[in-house]
């Protein structure tokens, strides 16, 4: 087995690379400015040089706002960089593992979303992504596709980062009380995803290509998340905690943000591959705990 990992300079690329080193699986990580997904013959030239057995895709666009805000680029990276990997993932007879989002879904189901249910997209970077997966699905028959939700690490554009960089400077700290969803520590995902790719290295029979969704045990708002963070910051720096201020969606006067209730199912994972959820304030304690490695909470 040798994974080839796509976006390794991202915030779950890095957790892949730390996972795979743990394993003691062989592997190689590739940054944006060694292979551009948008660049079909450079993935080309990779795949060639590196002889992967498995590739994994995380590599994207994953600001949601700055998707919006620039959805050519968006959609050259999710989409037609998704599209790219396929392809010569297909003409190598190269499984891929692509991850995926719960903004494939509007948030207006009220239940927790399966693997069957109808994506609905609402945003540029939801749409992307779901253009992306059908064309994994189109192009390279072996394939599993993940869905996440809420991905967060100790460093990188993502909710935690931002809020805990908000904390280290004193400043108060606002959060929607009506976006509910489920943090998943970007360490756990990954681990997830080298689960699944040691189950499929073994040849089941049949195959277990298709669609998963895997999150954090645990949905809650985002004002709770960051109030869950301000409390673990404050318990690790020996500070007062934070004041976190519960606000309405419509509040941040931003439709990429609004209001929205989308948690995944999970069960489908757990039946075929036996993957319990971790709980995302582990997530969240682990992550303080990196920060302060690294003196980002100093």
């Amino acid at each position: 087995m040798k994974i080839l990992i796509a976006g390794a300079n991202g915030q779950l690329g890095q957790a892949m690379l730390r996972v795979c080193a743990d394993l003691q699986l062989p592997h190689c990580g590739v940054a944006h400015a060694q292979m551009d997904i948008t660049d079909l013959k450079q993935i080309a030239a990779v795949v060639e040089r590196e002889q992967p057995t498995y590739v994994v895709n995380m590599a994207a666009v994953s600001d949601v706002r700055a998707a919006q805000s620039d959805a050519a680029h968006c959609y050259a990276v999710n989409r037609d960089g998704a599209a790219n990997l396929a392809r010569v993932c297909a003409e190598h007879s190269i499984p891929l593992l692509h991850l995926s989002t719960d903004y494939v879904f509007d948030g207006q189901l009220g239940l927790p979303y399966t693997e069957e249910h109808k994506p609905n997209p609402q945003n540029v970077y939801g749409n992307s992504k779901l253009e992306g997966e059908e064309a994994v699905r189109e192009l390279c028959p072996q394939h599993v596709i993940v869905r996440s939700s809420w991905v967060f690490a100790a460093t990188g554009n993502n909710f935690f980062a931002r809020t805990l960089a908000a904390l280290q400077r004193g400043d108060s700290v606002q959060a929607a009380n009506d976006q509910i969803g489920c943090p998943t520590y970007a360490v756990h995902l990954a681990q997830v995803c080298a689960a699944i790719l040691q189950q499929v290295d073994c040849d089941t029979d049949p195959p277990l290509w298709g669609t998963y969704h895997y999150c954090d045990r645990g949905p809650t708002t985002r004002y709770d998340f960051a109030r869950t963070i301000a409390t673990t910051f404050a318990q690790r720096t020996e500070a007062p905690e934070p004041k976190v201020e519960p606000i309405d969606s419509s509040a941040l006067n931003d439709r990429v943000y609004s209001a929205r209730h989308a948690v995944l199912a999970t069960e489908k994972l757990f039946f075929t591959f036996g993957i319990r959820q971790r709980g995302w304030r582990q997530g969240v304690k682990r992550a303080v705990e990196v920060a302060a490695q690294h003196g980002l909470t100093e």
